[in-house]
Order: C-alpha cells, then sequence, then structure tokens
C-alpha cells in the first residue's frame, strides 16, 4: 500500500485499531491520543510517524504488532500499555524519542501488562519515573538488541525504572548517557525482577550524590547480570546488586 497521511487536528478523535494491515502511516498532533489499539483485537501499525500528540502516542489495547515507525514528542509519553492484563505489545525497529510522562516516558507498563521491543532505539525521553521505560504493577517489559540513550528522569530511573512487582530483561543491548538523581541506568524498586546479560551499562549518572548508583540502584529487588559490561558510570556502578 503507498503512503497514506492520517494526520490530524487538534480536535480530532484519536484513531482506534484502524492499522491492521496498513503501512506508512502519520498520526500527528491529536489533542488526545495518537493511536488507540482494537481491545477485542489486534492492531498492527507498519512504519510513518506517531508525533506531537497530546497524550500517549501509543495507548495500548489487545494486541499490537509496530515496527519501523518513529514515535516521538507526544506529551503523555511514547507508548502506554496499561491494559489491566489484557494488552500486549511488540516494537521492532522502532524510534522513540522526545516523548515525555509522569512514569515511562518512552514506554510505560502497568497492572498485568506485557511489552517486549527490539532491535530499537529509545532516546532522549523524560519522566519522573523510568525516562526510558517504566514498568508497574505486576507487568514486564523485554528489551533486545536496542539502546538506550540520553533518556533522563526528575526522581528515578534514568533509563529503566520497576516497581510494584514488576522488572523486565535487557539482552544484547546498550544503555548509555542516562541520568536521574538516583537510579542513573536502571532503579529496580521492592519486588522488581530484572534479569540483563549480553549488555552494556556505560556512561550513565546519578546526580543525588554517594550511594544512588549511577548505574543500577536496587533497592530490594532482584537483580542477575550476565556477560554484562558496568562500567564508568558515577558515583558507582550498582548500589545493592
Amino acid at each position: 500500500m503507498g503512503f497514506e497521511s492520517l494526520s490530524r487536528s487538534l480536535r480530532s478523535p484519536p484513531l482506534r485499531g484502524l492499522f491492521a494491515g496498513r503501512t506508512d502511516t502519520n498520526v500527528d498532533q491529536n489533542h488526545g491520543y495518537g493511536v488507540i489499539g482494537a481491545y477485542r483485537g489486534d492492531t498492527t501499525i507498519s512504519g510513518g510517524t506517531i508525533s506531537g500528540n497530546a497524550r500517549a502516542g501509543i495507548e495500548v489495547g489487545g494486541g499490537m504488532q509496530v515496527s519501523g515507525t518513529m514515535i516521538g514528542d507526544n506529551l503523555g509519553g511514547g507508548v502506554d500499555n496499561t491494559a489491566s492484563f489484557t494488552g500486549s505489545i511488540s516494537l521492532t525497529g522502532v524510534t522513540i524519542s522526545g516523548n515525555h510522562a509522569s512514569s515511562g516516558g518512552g514506554i510505560f507498563t502497568s497492572d498485568g501488562s506485557d511489552t517486549s521491543i527490539a532491535d530499537s532505539r529509545i532516546v532522549n525521553n523524560t519522566a519522573d519515573y523510568g525516562g526510558g521505560v517504566a514498568s508497574r504493577n505486576s507487568s514486564s517489559i523485554n528489551v533486545k538488541d536496542s539502546v538506550l540513550i540520553g533518556n533522563s528522569a526528575r526522581i528515578a530511573g534514568g533509563a529503566m525504572y520497576s516497581g510494584e512487582f514488576s522488572g523486565g530483561t535487557l539482552t544484547g543491548s546498550s544503555v548509555s548517557a542516562n541520568r536521574a538523581p538516583t537510579g542513573g541506568a536502571l532503579y529496580a524498586a521492592t519486588g522488581g525482577v530484572w534479569d540483563i546479560e549480553a549488555s552494556r551499562i556505560t556512561g550513565n549518572r546519578a546526580t543525588a550524590g554517594p550511594g544512588s548508583g549511577g548505574g543500577i540502584f536496587n533497592d530490594g529487588g532482584t537483580i542477575t547480570i550476565a556477560g554484562t559490561l558496568l562500567v564508568g558510570n558515577p558515583p558507582e556502578n550498582c548500589v545493592g546488586c
């Protein structure tokens, strides 16, 4: 299918589950969400741009597959997956950049939902918790062969944050130049579970002083690290590991 412009005016409603089989789609500057997935079906987005929306670029519903899409500059975060144990999203080859939210500037996963991201870039997003990604309330986020660069959090977890018995995996990925007062790269709260393998966590920074964990701050979570380079993250590479 050729290029199809779906740019919307600020007063237009969000698009709901309209992308199955469609490619090269632009969704820009909605007053609310950019795209809302079909809660009782599957939604596929391939290519295009989702940007400048007043709420999340993608509000997950049902099963969603997104590939080759730019998700940027959305004021409610790039991807919001809070579909209460029914939502799942797989993102491949996407760029998630310049988004802002209170939790999970790039991607927020909560309420038992699952998010997987591969071969992607999560860069320059901001939030109070989890500038790049955040998982809460028994949810998980799995990152593979991706980069998280230049994300920042006002409170904790510059690149990644988990709390309320949530967590995720980080495999074959690079996490660098992220910043937060506590947990420059990752903050894991009580009950958070993370498996980190074959990755690089370098050049991140925590700004709250000694003991704030420039790389990882583990506040009662469970973190397993294997085959990973964890260096150059002032003031400490890992607190509580």
